[in-house]
């Protein structure tokens, strides 16, 4: 790269495609080994410092305010501001990051050019920093190679002893090899290959002289420590039809069917409804703001509020309407895109029987709750007093005449609404059992130990990593989530909206007793609006033995992670927002940290706490009910199959005094 001979900082750098960034001050002397990410804050003070002491220009206070201008215009462009950690939109990202920014000004490109190397600039100087950026990981990667891992994996291992027998770092490595260097640096940091990363891993073999397929088979070792040691049937289904992809996009559809979608969406979540009739418990309610998880623009949102609701029946309806436009030979009805654009094909009794047909042959055979829900929302929308398609006759202008076949708005609607009927009588098979991902603990004299003995293995990972690191508040708050799982099973939703507050008003509180407690209003639960609960509050406490864990994470750890972000959430990520991707994270723990189980989600924990419960305490539902707050209805449904296990044990034991010697042990 070229370097303007100006004398000054003013304009630096001409050209961001004419090299790699040098050092402009040769002399500075910065530690290269910062554990953690700096704040713009300590930038902007070495940045200012570097201008007073290398501009000779009498102006240089003028220079100085027009370089603060430009990094302050970079921050609101990311979001950011002087108090944040700085990210990768100042290291691998800047180049982006930079032109994202200057999309953004209103002014010619001369100004723009000059602005681009006052950003520059600003890089070089974070560059002299050595200070490593703030980034999100996934998985098991650990954001430093230096910081060991409690347990790594044989291929970390492998990898890494193979590094250090032939003296050569991973960047060497990979370029040695003509591999990725930052796919090499992610392995020796606990990530995976994938299996189609053979010829990579050959290449690697042969740079650090290990015998041909060494890697791979460290890699296979690695796998199958990880995988679950019994069937998952639902699992298989999903991973063979993951590539089979063929639901309607938003982005294809036509402003016909949005303005239809709109009307429906209106129409089901307004206070009063103007000239359709709806049923007295049929109105959607409002899950969130625009921005909140799953929300779909256009689609589940509507005034800035996100409808739970919409997005699921979106996701019926786009698979339901991308099967009429799928190839014939490939099963579909073979309909043109444009003529499946319609919510009037819901009352197309042929279409209907076609597609729930269709997934039953993909869901190998089985009728399960997918097929029930989709028959429960067109059973509404078809109701002979309150449906909203049968109030909605103009749709029957937007259907061929071949689906209409010469039949009244009014009878479609009618064949539509017993179709979905003798569908909804038959929908009792269960495609995926929530038993099975746990099968393996409930096998298990003590099925919670194995979560507990993964709560340790975490307490010895925060232990290694150095004090006041991301990696140990990371840990530690992976350590406090697998506890308040085992301690307090709520849903996921309930637990990623989980507050806490220095003044103690958060939804995870202290009492007078310094004792912790969760305080959620009933109405942020499922079954919270259905009347079933005495009191209008959820007010209980988290287990004795969780309070020192929570205490010590919510003063000491968890403002590592929160930084600047003003986010209030009890769990949150490594960038400081909320931990939304809580499923995934806790899948990744129990799948690494509990051998043989293949992993399991959030939700899977109401249903193991729940298990354990009742084979220790049989019959005692009405404390399940409490543990999972849920009506005693749903639990009943739920465990009928322990309920009947125990009638028969009972009865087994009874016949006891009966039974002769040869059957007696």
């Amino acid at each position: 790269m070229y370097i303007k001979d100006l004398g000054n900082l003013r304009y630096s750098i001409t050209d961001l495609k004419n090299g790699v960034f040098p050092p402009l001050f040769p002399t500075a002397q910065v530690s290269p080994t910062l554990t953690m990410s700096a704040t713009y804050t300590q930038l902007v003070q070495a940045h200012l410092a570097r201008l007073q002491s290398d501009t000779k220009s009498a102006l240089v206070q003028q220079i100085a305010r027009n370089h603060m201008t430009a990094l302050r215009g970079f921050l609101r462009s990311v979001g950011k501001t002087e108090t944040s950690p700085i990210g990768e939109e100042m290291a691998s990202e800047h180049t982006s990051a930079v032109r994202r920014c200057l999309a953004q000004l209103d002014v010619g490109e001369r100004s723009k050019s000059d602005r681009r190397s006052l950003l520059n600039a600003w890089r070089v100087t974070f560059d002299l920093m050595g200070a490593a950026p703030e980034v999100c990981v996934r998985g098991r990667e650990r954001r430093r190679a230096d910081i060991p891992s409690h347990a790594p994996t044989p291929f970390e291992s492998g990898l890494r002893a193979a590094l250090r027998a032939a003296g050569l770092a991973p960047k060497q490595a990979a370029r040695l090899a003509g591999v990725s260097t930052s796919a090499v640096g992610r392995w020796t940091r606990g990530a995976l290959p994938n299996l189609r990363s053979n010829t990579t891993l050959d290449k690697l073999e042969s740079v650090l002289q290990l015998p041909t397929g060494r890697l791979s088979d460290l890699l296979r070792e690695t796998l199958g420590k990880s995988a679950p040691l019994q069937r998952n049937d639902y699992r298989e289904r999903l991973k063979a039809r993951c590539g089979d992809v063929y639901l309607l996009k938003v982005s294809d559809l036509s402003e016909r069917f949005l303005t239809d979608w709109k009307n429906l969406l209106q129409h089901k979540t307004a206070i009063r409804t103007a000239s359709k009739r709806r049923y007295t418990g049929g109105r959607w309610s409002v899950t969130g703001d625009a921005h909140s998880k799953g929300a779909i623009p256009t689609i589940s949102t509507l005034n800035e509020k996100h409808f739970a609701s919409a997005s699921i029946f979106w996701n019926h309806v786009s698979a339901y309407l991308g099967f009429l436009q799928r190839p014939v030979e490939r099963d579909g009805c073979g309909e043109e895109r444009d003529a499946t654009q319609s919510l009037a094909w819901l009352v197309i009794p042929e279409a209907l029987d076609a597609y729930l047909t269709f997934q039953t042959e993909r869901s190998g055979g089985l009728r399960h709750k997918g097929h029930l829900v989709f028959c429960k929302y067109v059973g509404s929308l078809t109701h002979p007093e309150h449906g909203y398609l049968l109030q909605s006759p103009e749709l029957l202008e937007q259907l061929p005449e071949a689906a209409v076949a010469g039949r009244t708005w009014t009878e479609l609607c009618g064949l539509a609404r017993r179709t979905v009927a003798e569908w909804k009588s038959a929908c009792s098979d269960v495609s995926r059992d929530p038993v099975q991902p746990i099968q393996f603990l409930l096998d298990q004299a003590n099925p919670l130990a194995p979560v507990f003995e993964a709560m340790r293995r975490l307490r010895d990972i925060g232990n290694a990593a150095s004090k006041g690191s991301l990696e140990e508040a990371v840990a530690r708050r992976d350590e406090l989530l697998l506890g308040l799982l085992l301690s307090n099973p709520l849903r996921r939703k309930n637990l990623i909206e989980l507050t806490v507050r220095p003044d103690n008003s958060g939804t995870v509180y202290q009492s007078s007793a310094n004792e912790w407690r969760i305080r959620l209003q009933r109405a942020t639960f499922k079954n919270g609006k259905k009347g079933t609960q005495e009191s209008r509050t959820y007010d209980v406490r988290v287990a004795i033995w969780l309070n020192e864990l929570l205490t010590d994470y919510a003063r000491h750890f968890r403002p590592l992670l929160a930084g600047a972000s003003g986010h209030d959430n009890l769990f949150l990520s490594r960038c400081g927002t909320p931990l939304n991707d809580m499923t995934h994270r806790v899948l990744e723990l129990t799948k690494h940290l509990i051998s043989g189980s293949g992993g399991f989600g959030p939700h899977a924990f109401r249903h193991l706490v729940a298990s354990d419960w009742l084979r220790r305490n049989p019959g005692d539902f009405l404390t399940v009910a409490e543990l999972l707050n849920d009506t005693l209805e749903v639990v009943l449904s739920s465990y009928a199959h322990l309920k009947q296990d125990d009638a028969l044990t009972r009865h087994s034991n009874q016949l006891n005094e009966l039974l002769p010697d040869y059957l007696r042990k």
